[in-house]
């Protein structure tokens, strides 16, 4: 074997050694469950605290490890095919690329994400403190175009459609947490401060779905049905806003606020041949993975109480209301 084709090899087991400890080092960070933590911050292992830093912005080191794990493969690929057009010259470039491929696709998803990933998951208590101090080196390195990538990646996010997550520390929120709970011990804090703060606190991570009515359990009416018969119903049920449907009740059309009536039965008392569609308001249409922090803000926008929840198909599947994250935030609400 030449000393050429030996450094190619002592190459690609540095940089499968490389992928393989950012793979791990991914599944280690975000594997931790709050007790672990707790571990951690009682330490006093010099170690303990660069993880206890890292995990404070888990947005910025998700980057880090994950520009370091795809700058390494890309490595991996080009050192692969380097090799194999030192071992094979005379071959098609074809079948070099090929073979490149398919031998660099196993190694990198078996050494580089499999294996670590899977020993990161038994082990990532024992080995976060040492990968902490060992990324700390790049983790710095990045840090002037750190700020550039995530901003970029929030910008692709919000063009596609999507929500950006804000970024919480997830150390500081469960120290605040502890904090809460031995100021409620100790007299300081009322028990309903206590669970007021902390519904605030979990308020932010709950999606919509977790508090909507689903649509079966939904009251809604036809678009065409007959004016007395509307009233007759809105009567037995006393709802101030009711979903309309036209032929198909998964197909929402308006929203009906009873209060619109009043105008409405003028006007009907005139021409007896008019439909509520005339009156009927817009509804607002909100995925059931959307944040509670988002549906807010659009009722807020909206002046829209009612949104009609939606699945990943935009099919309507619930309703969740303004009085319904309210009482999420602050418990039961009266009305």
């Amino acid at each position: 074997m030449s000393a050429s084709l030996f450094s190619y090899f002592i190459l690609l087991a540095v940089l499968l050694g490389l992928s393989a400890f950012f793979a791990g080092a991914e599944t280690v960070f975000f594997s931790l469950n709050r007790s672990q933590l707790d571990q951690f911050r009682e330490s006093k292992s010099p170690l303990a605290k660069p993880l206890l830093n890292f995990l404070s912005r888990p947005k910025d080191i998700l980057v880090t490890i994950l520009f370091g794990n795809e700058l390494t493969n890309i490595a991996i690929s080009i050192t692969i095919a380097s090799l194999f057009y030192q071992i094979l010259p005379s071959a098609p470039i074809e079948q070099l690329t090929l073979i490149s491929v398919g031998v660099g696709t196993f190694l990198i998803l078996v050494v580089g994400e499999i294996i670590p990933k899977s020993v990161g998951i038994v082990h990532a208590p024992a080995l976060a403190p040492l990968t902490a101090f060992l990324l700390k080196p790049l983790h710095a390195l990045l840090k002037p175009v750190r700020p550039l990538l995530v901003r970029l990646a929030d910008w692709f996010i919000k063009k596609l459609g999507g929500t950006v997550p804000q970024q919480t520390s997830l150390i500081l929120e469960e120290e605040f947490r502890d904090l809460l709970e031995l100021s409620a011990k100790t007299g300081e804090v009322e028990a309903e401060e206590k669970e007021m703060i902390a519904k605030a606190l979990d308020f932010r991570n709950k999606i919509v779905s977790q508090i909507m009515t689903p649509m079966r359990q939904v009251f809604k009416l036809a678009v065409d049905i007959p004016y007395p018969e509307l009233l007759e119903q809105i009567k037995a049920t006393r709802f101030s806003r009711i979903l309309v449907y036209e032929n198909d009740p998964k197909n929402i059309v308006g929203l009906l606020y009873v209060k619109d009536l009043f105008l409405f039965d003028r006007r009907w008392k005139q021409n007896n041949a008019l439909t509520i569609q005339t009156i009927l308001r817009k509804p607002l249409f909100v995925s059931k993975q959307e944040h509670l922090e988002d549906l807010l803000q659009k009722i807020r926008e909206t002046r829209i109480h009612m949104a009609v929840v939606t699945d990943a198909q935009n099919k309507p599947v619930g309703i969740a209301t303004l009085h319904d994250v309210l009482e999420e935030l602050f418990g039961e609400v009266a009305g």
